[in-house]
């Protein structure tokens, strides 16, 4: 996720007032000695890192940055990507939309492009969509690991994950690896649209006999 512009000359003033250098901060607030470098020449530092900073200093973090209303859109994307991220493991774990149900408008849409036999493939829309979904992973898929979110990317209205998976396909039994990015699009704080894409040839081979 983007970082926040920083208030450089504050969080300096701050540090000094505290006693404290560079690096005894950045020990403090367990983040590296480049982050208050960056953070006090008025780079931008991810969200999290300065909350780690703010609190090793006894402050908050609307006292160090900027632009408060950049603050509230970073906050608001990061609560967007904690509630995906819930969704995604109580998926994984489960095989339990109910999660991205709760999230999602009336009409989310669901797409997942791929070949014709491969049965998940398609496009699923509202609450019913998303169950005929989850049905169709616990009949043809078999979860092999947790899937790995490698990349997390968010900006305005849009949250971008890629990552990993691994299954076995019921049908035939064969085991497969996956690439994927998954694009959630929110509309007034709910999700709208997402759209998977991830190795569709590979699926194929997976549920072809033979």
């Amino acid at each position: 996720m983007r970082g926040i512009k920083v208030n450089a000359q504050r969080l300096s003033q701050i540090r000094r007032a505290r006693g404290l250098t560079q690096r005894e901060l950045a020990v403090s607030a367990g983040v590296g000695e480049r982050t208050v470098r960056n953070a006090e020449s008025g780079r931008r530092v991810r969200l999290d890192f300065l909350k780690y900073l703010a609190t090793a200093l006894g402050v908050e973090v609307l006292d160090v940055v900027l632009d408060n209303d950049e603050l509230q859109i970073s906050l608001q994307e990061q609560q967007r990507v904690g509630h995906i991220l819930a969704a995604i493991d109580c998926f994984a774990g489960e095989g339990d939309l109910s999660e991205f149900i709760n999230l999602g408008t009336s009409s989310i849409l669901v797409n997942m492009p791929g070949a014709p036999h491969v049965p998940f493939a398609g496009e699923y829309r509202g609450a019913d969509g998303l169950r005929k979904l989850e049905d169709r992973n616990q009949q043809f898929l078999l979860r092999e690991r947790p899937p790995e979110i490698l990349d997390i990317r968010a900006s305005g209205k849009l949250v971008v994950l890629s990552g990993q998976d691994w299954f076995s396909a019921i049908p035939t039994g064969k085991s497969f690896s996956t690439w994927w990015q998954q694009i959630y699009e929110f509309d007034e704080g709910r999700i709208a649209r997402v759209d998977i894409l991830g190795d569709t040839a590979l699926a194929a081979w997976a549920f072809q006999p033979g």
